[in-house]
């Protein structure tokens, strides 16, 4: 071909979007101590890491910050959504004391599987996906003592995550391909935590607009697997 090199089909890239999402599940709503009006504000402290199996390339004190890291990631993620949504909220510290007013969700990680980043960027089709379950606790602060009026879990991941295909022996469309790499390694956990903080606020919202307290187009729906029943003090 006069190139010096041999192209095959020339140059393809599969970007598979498939089925990566979390749900939320297990939903209960207390049947007493209910807050009577809308929150001020909605603060948000760290999800507890200590009982969560997190299956990642980490050990020792790395794995210990690798879970703190996490846990402000969806913290974060969860405040800046409702801001955005609904209200005001702020971030909490997890020795902080609690203010007298407001609510507070409080959570923990139940499961993080990190998956494989190779896989997920390379091949696509699912391999290497990751998963995330947390269990959700909202309180009302002004209860005393407070008691959580409404719980949930969300699950899901990462189950098929952009791959790229390239038949081609051109060092310059390889090189292009990699890029595409580099951007499915950024992905995995990060995106998660992303996606469990909108099923979060996705499922405040609609307590909210339950009671009229937000207008409809304030709220969003989130995707539900699972009923509401009642929750037992």
């Amino acid at each position: 071909m006069g190139t010096g090199y041999k192209v095959v089909g020339g140059v393809f890239f599969l970007f598979i979007l498939g089925c990566a999402s979390i749900s939320v599940r297990q939903i209960e709503e207390a049947t007493q101590g209910l807050p009577k009006a809308p929150p001020d504000i909605i603060y948000v402290a760290p999800f507890d890491v200590e009982e969560a199996e997190f299956n990642v390339d980490r050990e020792g004190e790395v794995l210990v910050e690798f879970k703190k890291a996490t846990a402000i990631v969806l913290q974060e993620a969860i405040v800046e959504r409702i801001s955005k949504s609904y209200g005001t909220a702020q971030s909490l510290g997890a020795h902080q004391k609690l203010p007298k007013q407001g609510w507070i969700v409080i959570g923990k990680f139940i499961r993080v599987n990190q998956g494989s980043r190779a896989l997920r960027a390379i091949v696509g089709f699912g391999a290497g996906g990751t998963k995330m379950e947390t269990e959700v606790y909202l309180y009302d602060l002004s209860q005393s003592p407070p008691a959580p009026f409404l719980c949930f879990k969300t699950s899901g991941g990462s189950n098929a995550e952009p791959g790229f295909i390239i038949e081609s022996t051109n060092p310059i469309s390889v090189a292009t391909g990699f890029i595409g790499v580099l951007g499915g390694l950024a992905k995995g956990i990060t995106d998660d935590s992303r996606r469990t903080s909108r099923m979060v606020t996705s499922q405040i919202s609609q307590y909210l607009l339950k009671r009229d307290w937000i207008e409809p187009d304030q709220a969003t729906e989130p995707k539900l697997d699972g009923s509401i029943g009642p929750l037992i003090p």
